[in-house]
């Protein structure tokens, strides 16, 4: 795994963390999704809207092998799913999930799989075991604890 970078952007209202200019020019917005990111990173007033955002938009998760073709596959209600973790702002392993895959091997290199899926679908499976990093490695970016994703989930019951 690449080293992680030590900046961290939290969309919790409560917790402002103002993106720089360096860090806006080294992450360009690909989607509407990470559009919605930068606008969460610099004005807290959005980061409701970009949670809002990240349960409906499709988010990739990291696996740990490459499938041998890239035509997709359907997950099985009660089938076990690996995806690769990475450390979190507090060193603790949580899963690696991106707003496009574009980002995963900027972030990570070539060779890894990946799962999509819609985000509220996704993350509902990652709580029950965790929290999760979005686009780790990257300028912009995101951790939420366990106790962050049922809190997310929760409110866009």
């Amino acid at each position: 795994m690449k080293k992680i970078l030590d900046r961290h952007v939290s969309p919790r209202p409560a917790e402002p963390d103002p993106v720089s200019a360096d860090v806006a020019a080294a992450f360009q917005p690909r989607n509407e999704l990470e559009q919605a990111l930068m606008d969460a990173a610099t004005d807290p007033k959005r980061r409701p809207a970009f949670q809002s955002a990240v349960l409906l938009a499709e988010l990739y998760a990291v696996t740990p092998e490459a499938p041998a073709e890239d035509n997709g596959r359907i997950l099985n209600a009660g089938e076990s799913l690996s995806l690769v973790n990475v450390p979190g702002p507090d060193g603790k392993p949580v899963a690696a999930v991106f707003t496009s895959l574009e980002r995963i091997s900027e972030a990570l290199g070539p060779g890894l799989g990946y799962l999509r899926m819609r985000g509220d679908a996704l993350l509902e499976i990652i709580a029950r075991n965790g929290g999760v990093f979005l686009n780790p490695g990257h300028a912009c970016r995101v951790h939420w604890r366990q106790a962050d994703l049922a809190a997310m989930l929760d409110r866009s019951a």
